[in-house]
């Protein structure tokens, strides 16, 4: 049996090493923890089109303690949070 994840749904921060910072081909970047796709716990998306999404500073977290603010939703079974804003993101 499986469980719902905690926080589903919730606003939080969350924090965390990056692992990997990727980028598809229809240009949405990802920011795994824990673990490089599929095997990642948690991944923090930024959606392609927006301004954040071809910033370079994102693959400048990959390997540094990264704190996300923002809601908890669930994509495959894996939590995630969307990224729009650089607001959201902190590195250390």
């Amino acid at each position: 049996m499986t469980r719902k994840p905690q926080h589903i749904g919730q606003n939080v921060n969350f924090e965390g090493v990056a692992t990997a910072v990727t980028t598809s081909r229809k240009g949405n970047t990802f920011i795994n923890f824990d673990g490089v796709y599929p095997n990642q716990t948690f991944t923090g998306w930024i959606p392609s089109g927006t301004p954040l999404a071809s910033d370079a500073f994102l693959q400048s977290l990959q390997g540094k303690k990264v704190k996300i603010t923002g809601r908890i939703e669930l994509y495959r079974g894996k939590p995630e949070m969307k990224i729009m804003s650089k607001d959201q993101l902190v590195s250390e």
